[in-house]
């Protein structure tokens, strides 16, 4: 999928990430051990309502999360034209699409481990700072590399192309975690989906934080640049731009 051609930027390629941190500093041993602490499946440092959003973002993709969102916040306003929806709904899913091409283009070009393979074998990262645990994780982790995270690669960090469609807050979005009614979200803004809930959930063991960073620095550039330069106005100015 890196190689599959995008739909609304230049090129994935002009994408790549800076490497991942070093094995050897400090940078990555704090990294290390945070995800150590709370991704464990015996965790002290994880509260059940952390571990219910491990599991709700565990089974529910940015594609699922980011449509759902926009389809409630869009029935609440009526009043949009269906061409005026269309237009909407076709950037959120080219910047899905994209973000996704970029992702994996990032992971497939550095090949960095997730966080459980090294906490089962840190004698062999040459960094003396972090220490071995033999439990297991939370939940499992998806079998390709690490580095940039799907669920923050997409326009996520102050979710670019929703705020830019429907502005910041004001929204009331509900999320219920598919084929289960026991996990229920609520949300006052887009940006919250992230910061408080998305942005954490893949501190599982399946990402570590300088991930979750990479992948908001992706989605902050291919949601930006998806809703600059696709799908204008032909003539005048376009109502919801800034």
């Amino acid at each position: 999928m890196g190689n599959v051609t995008p739909f609304g930027i230049p090129s994935v390629s002009e994408f790549l990430l800076d490497p991942p941190p070093a094995l050897e500093s400090n940078q990555y041993a704090k990294a290390y051990n945070e995800v150590k602490a709370v991704g464990s499946i015996d965790s002290k440092e994880r509260s059940q309502d952390r571990a219910d959003v491990v599991h709700f973002y565990a089974a529910s993709s940015p594609t699922f999360i980011f449509n759902l969102a926009a389809r409630q916040v869009v029935a609440q306003e009526g009043g949009r034209s269906l061409s005026e929806n269309a237009r909407s709904f076709a950037l959120i899913n080219m910047a899905i699409g994209d973000g996704s091409f970029r992702f994996l283009l990032n992971k497939y070009h550095y090949n960095f481990w997730r966080p459980e393979t090294p906490i089962h074998a840190g004698d062999t990262d040459g960094n003396r700072k972090p220490t071995l645990i033999r439990n297991g994780p939370i939940s499992s982790r998806p079998m390709f590399p690490g580095l940039s995270l799907n669920h923050g690669t997409y326009p996520m960090r102050k979710p670019r192309v929703l705020r830019r469609l429907y502005g910041e807050a004001g929204h009331a979005i509900t999320l219920v975690k598919p084929g289960s009614t026991n996990i229920v979200l609520h949300y006052g803004s887009f940006r919250q989906i992230y910061r408080r809930h998305l942005r954490r959930s893949r501190l599982r063991r399946v990402h570590f934080r300088t991930d979750q960073d990479a992948g908001a620095r992706l989605g902050r550039a291919v949601g930006t640049t998806v809703y600059k330069n696709n799908l204008r106005a032909k003539h005048g100015n376009d109502r919801d731009d800034d």
